[in-house]
C-alpha cells in the first residue's frame, strides 16, 4: 500500500490512511509513505534557493514547511528532530553554495 501527495496532505487525510490501514491489518500489509502534498516541491525549492546561496530566503521557507508539518500532525509526532537535520542540510548548501545530487536525494526523501 503506498500513500502519498494527497492521501496524506493533512491530519485528517493520515487518519483517513491510518483507518485504511488498520483495516487491511489481517493481510500484513507493506505500507509506504510518501511526502505530504507538495512538500517534495517545497523541498527542492528550498534546496535551489539554498544553493543560490540564499540562506535567509531557504531558511524562511523551511520555516513554512515546518509550521505547516507541525500544525498538521501535532498529534502524530514530534518533528523537531527531522526539521533540525533539514536546518543542518539547508545550512550546509547555502554555505558551500553547491545542490549536489546526493543533497538534491536528501531534500527529496
Amino acid at each position: 500500500m503506498k500513500f502519498g501527495g494527497t492521501s496524506v496532505e493533512s491530519a485528517e487525510a493520515i487518519d483517513r490512511v491510518a483507518e485504511i490501514v488498520q483495516s487491511r491489518l489481517a493481510c500484513r500489509p507493506v505500507v509506504v509513505v510518501s511526502a505530504m502534498g507538495k512538500t517534495t516541491n517545497a523541498l527542492l525549492a528550498i534546496a535551489s534557493t539554498a544553493a543560490a546561496g540564499e540562506r535567509d530566503g531557504a531558511m524562511s521557507m523551511l520555516c513554512v514547511l515546518a509550521d505547516f508539518h507541525r500544525r498538521e500532525s501535532a498529534q502524530l509526532r514530534d518533528l523537531d528532530e527531522p526539521f533540525e537535520e533539514l536546518v543542518a542540510l539547508v545550512s550546509e548548501v547555502a554555505r558551500t553554495p553547491e545542490l549536489t545530487p546526493s543533497a538534491s536525494d536528501a531534500f527529496a526523501s
